[in-house]
């Protein structure tokens, strides 16, 4: 379904994640997440108005 997930290898991923988890087989620590969402936006030209001049400008 997404490009980058982990890979059932039978060593460090025993199955999949959906699973494990389901079971409770998972290591309980607080993590943070976040995005880089909109990150470069102030470095594109502010006058592209289209996808194509977006590309020209790339």
């Amino acid at each position: 379904m997404y490009m980058y997930r982990p890979v059932v290898d039978n060593d460090l991923v025993p199955d999949y994640i959906y699973r494990l988890f389901k079971q409770g087989h998972f290591i309980k620590v607080p993590v943070l997440f976040r995005d880089d969402t909109n990150e470069g936006t102030p470095f594109v030209p502010q006058n592209s108005s289209s996808v194509g001049e977006a590309k020209m400008w790339l």
